[in-house]
């Protein structure tokens, strides 16, 4: 069984990636692998060491916690702050709406454990 959510971490990777506006090469560069590897990576195909995903972090700028946080059982900053980019990115409409909904939802999910 594997430990690391390889998928999820590539995913994790691409979007702060992209969200700094680097492309693959320009990430590979910056941690001394392929772009090959990046790519890899990337769609979770590639294992990377743990040398590499800590370049790759501190590359983008963000924590280890923010690349594994689906791998780990207690990762509520990284959550947090996947959470403060939705509701920054929202209209004073869809707040309003996801303010209505998430206590419905907790609920929901609370009395199905």
């Amino acid at each position: 069984m594997e430990i690391i959510d390889y998928v999820s971490m590539g995913k994790r990777i691409r979007k702060y990636r992209m969200a700094k506006g680097m492309s693959q090469s320009d990430l590979a560069e910056a941690v001394q692998r392929s772009n090959t590897t990046i790519s890899h990576i990337e769609v979770g195909s590639g294992k990377p060491e743990l040398n590499t995903v800590v370049r790759i972090a501190n590359a983008l700028g963000v924590s280890m916690d923010m690349l594994l946080c689906d791998s780990l059982e207690n990762s509520v900053p990284a959550y947090t702050c996947d959470l403060i980019e939705v509701i920054n990115s929202c209209t004073p409409t869809e707040l309003r709406f996801i303010a209505a909904a998430v206590p419905s939802l907790l609920d929901a999910f609370r009395n199905t454990k």
